[in-house]
């Protein structure tokens, strides 16, 4: 158990001079010193509570000490951290307790903690949430200067900086949610993971990172009809596309080959009971098994058997 305190000592200086304060680290027997530059004079020093004493009336010097206080206090925060963390990997000596307050770790870094993130991720075949991770965090790099953001310094008043920013750019509040629940995760992950520690208990909880309530995008029962009317228009009796509508409605009008394409995709995944798009794209023939398809969803990993219809023979 590491014990880390601070202490003032005085300046050898002659007259009424400002002494030094600095950090006394003592663990496994061993003692080591970190040095600082705050600077107090003797009588503002409480040497056996180790703490700075605030004057009794207002003075130019309390504005510095209140200052030098916030410092102090940061450092042993520090310092605190940095012992925790080494206790949850292991054995530890004191000289690790020191580099541990002077370099940050690199896995404390966002974008090399979510980089290592998400190589596990994409392993264990959740490909999708590793894309969320990684434009959750490159989005936040953006706005902090294109600079590296560690985790520990998530803060509140960073994320609500950074939900005014992105409302300032026309982003809608459902992918402001996307962004600070994605970031939301992150940080929880490496608090679990005893990466960091909770500086500021749940910095997100004054960010939105609920569903907005959106228009309804879904197509109307006559647009889905007009669509399957359209479909059929382009298979001519020889069981081959056209390249012209042959509906008296689309009469002598013709179509894009891409969108043509499109169009009996969409109408595939419509009669296979809504099959997302990334389904059908991993489609191969042994998911075909007599008049059947047997498949596995990408994202709810679970086993779907549909019936192959008229329509999706197509």
């Amino acid at each position: 158990m590491a014990t880390i305190s601070f202490h003032f000592r005085p300046s050898r200086k002659p007259g009424f001079q400002e002494g030094s304060l600095f950090i006394r680290v003592i663990h496994d027997r061993k003692m080591k010193e970190i040095t600082t530059n705050y600077r107090i004079f003797p009588q503002e020093w409480d040497f056996e509570q180790h703490r700075i004493l605030m004057p009794d009336t207002y003075t130019h010097r309390v504005q510095h000490l209140i200052e030098t206080k916030d410092k102090m206090h940061e450092d042993m925060r520090r310092l605190h951290s940095a012992v925790s963390v080494l206790e949850g990997r292991g054995p530890f000596s004191i000289e690790d307790i020191i580099s541990g307050f002077h370099v940050r770790p690199k896995d404390s870094m966002a974008s090399m903690y979510v980089e290592s993130l998400c190589m596990n991720l994409i392993e264990n075949g959740q490909q999708r949430t590793a894309r969320a991770y990684i434009t959750a965090i490159k989005r936040l790099i953006e706005f902090n200067n294109s600079e590296d953001v560690c985790l520990e310094d998530i803060n509140p008043f960073m994320l609500g900086s950074y939900e005014t920013h992105l409302k300032d750019n026309g982003k809608s509040m459902n992918t402001i949610s996307f962004y600070m629940r994605n970031l939301r995760s992150i940080y929880n992950r490496a608090v679990k993971e005893r990466i960091i520690l909770p500086k500021y208990g749940n910095p997100f909880a004054s960010v939105y990172t609920g569903v907005f309530p959106t228009r309804k995008r879904a197509l109307t029962k006559e647009e889905m009809h007009r669509l399957a009317e359209l479909e059929m228009s382009l298979y001519d009796k020889s069981k081959k596309f056209s390249f012209r509508w042959n509906s008296p409605n689309y009469a002598g009008k013709s179509i894009d080959k891409d969108l043509q394409g499109a169009l009996a995709m969409f109408m595939f995944c419509f009669h296979a009971r809504g099959m997302s798009f990334i389904d059908m794209a991993y489609l191969k023939k042994r998911n075909i098994k007599g008049e059947e398809i047997s498949y596995c969803q990408r994202k709810t990993r679970k086993n779907l058997r549909i019936k192959i219809t008229r329509p999706m023979k197509y």
